[in-house]
């Protein structure tokens, strides 16, 4: 009967992620960015620098871009 139980706490478990997973598909994107980074460990010292010139030069384009519409 326990087994039921915890099987059953599992299962509405694995259904109320997968209910927020679908609500929020970004979530899906951040974990899989994050594993990858995490692979990724050994070559940080150059990948997350070059990360953040992506990020800002991204960024400084998108604000100019909305400055002219």
């Amino acid at each position: 009967m326990n087994q039921d139980n915890s099987s059953t706490w599992q299962r509405r478990l694995q259904v109320l992620l997968e209910v927020q997973l679908a609500r929020f598909p970004w979530i899906i994107q951040l974990r899989a960015t994050w594993r990858l980074l995490r692979e990724e460990r050994r070559d940080w010292p150059w990948l997350l620098p070059l990360l953040a010139v992506i990020f800002v030069s991204t960024y400084r384009r998108e604000r100019a871009r909305r400055r002219l519409s």
